[in-house]
């Protein structure tokens, strides 16, 4: 009788400890560590990773789903009601115990024996199990069908992607663009789904291109001129299969949802991969000209805009701007006028330029930020 004791207390504490990642949520909300990204945590509560936009949807402070960081709150949709439903069947499988118990006879003992020696055996099957499954895994991700040396870029790396930019008329390159998906049915197309891709000029398996498109035309906000088109790259694409009539891609990477007609351009990590160059620019004032957001005003560290400084005016990455709002003219109802000094209100990071154009980060809020603000570099 103490064996039997002792296996139901040992059943229920496997059935605890399986479950532990989702009691120990409280009110449904999940602390982010390092590593984690909104597929693998799609994947470890709702068992499907195909459904991370309903964490993403819940969690409106997340402009980029790609872009998560650690310590920060997370808020896991319905997860309260799944550790319900635990805690209901442990409750239940608690009061059905006493009742096993009772139901068997002295005299039955050693048929009792039998069963425990099965699950014995069910333990070294789950054994068994466990490295046949991680087998399984590495058949399906091969080191060889990874992006051949081109490693996805990580942390800022990322965000230097995401930012996209400001640029003239064919300083992008056009390679291809996206046909159409595998699993039409989805209404959001993103990381680990298969594409179908059209190519101007020859690849092979294993290439590498960054899905992007354009929208907005930017100017200037000093001289009123055209300072280019904005674009924003969505996400990393690689080629898996050269069918006759297709050509197949897996999404590596996604910072954005993707769409029919995006258009396609070799990765070259050199060239995305960030550097803190800084040196000191040849031209050392100019204004914010957009934002990656829609919207003229931001007020977020981290928040990406867009300067009418770039390459051929000595711009690198790493430098740094104060932001400051310009200067006004007050009137005073007794009479007279007054001019207010610039005042500060906001720094800023380079991350990434073009030629006429740069996107940088946010790295201080002091007051709401607009297009149209003065920049000044600082050392």
């Amino acid at each position: 009788m103490k064996k039997i004791y002792a296996l139901l207390l040992l059943l229920l504490l496997i059935c605890s400890v399986g479950r532990a990642d989702v009691l120990q949520l409280k009110d449904g909300v999940y602390i982010i560590k390092e590593g984690d990204c909104l597929w693998n945590i799609s994947k470890k509560y709702y068992d499907n990773p195909y459904l991370w936009p309903k964490i993403w949807e819940a969690n409106t402070y997340i402009t980029n789903p790609d872009l998560i960081f650690p310590d920060d709150q997370l808020v896991i949709p319905g997860i309260d009601a799944a550790a319900e439903e635990v805690e209901t069947e442990m409750n239940e499988t608690i009061v059905e115990t006493p009742v096993e118990e009772e139901v068997p006879i002295k005299e039955e003992t050693p048929v009792v024996v039998e069963p425990i020696k099965v699950e014995e055996e069910t333990e070294v099957v789950v054994e068994d199990e466990v490295p046949y499954e991680d087998e399984a895994f590495e058949e399906e991700l091969p080191e060889e069908e990874v992006i051949k040396d081109l490693e996805i870029p990580i942390s800022f790396d990322n965000q230097v992607l995401a930012a996209g930019g400001v640029v003239q008329a064919g300083e992008l390159p056009e390679q291809g663009y996206i046909v159409d998906f595998e699993e039409t049915f989805q209404e959001y197309h993103g990381a680990h789904e298969l594409i179908f891709l059209n190519f101007y000029e020859d690849v092979a398996i294993g290439d590498a291109f960054l899905i992007y498109t354009y929208f907005d035309e930017v100017k200037d906000p000093s001289t009123k001129s055209a300072l280019g088109k904005k674009f924003v790259i969505k996400g990393v694409v690689t080629i898996v299969e050269m069918g006759e009539y297709a050509i197949k891609g897996e999404v590596k990477k996604s910072f954005d949802k993707l769409e029919k007609g995006d258009l396609l351009m070799a990765y070259d990590p050199e060239r995305w991969v960030y550097m803190d160059l800084g040196g000191t620019p040849e031209y050392t004032e100019g204004v914010i000209a957009g934002s990656k957001e829609l919207g003229g005003m931001l007020g977020h560290r981290q928040d990406i805009v867009y300067i009418n400084l770039g390459s051929t005016s000595g711009i690198q990455a790493g430098q740094k701007f104060y932001v400051y709002k310009d200067s006004k003219r007050i009137s005073d109802p007794m009479g007279g006028t007054a001019t207010t000094g610039e005042l500060e209100i906001g720094r800023l990071k380079i991350i990434k330029t073009f030629e006429y154009s740069s996107s940088a980060v946010v790295t201080q809020v002091n007051e709401l930020i607009e297009v149209g603000d003065i920049i000044r570099f600082t050392e």
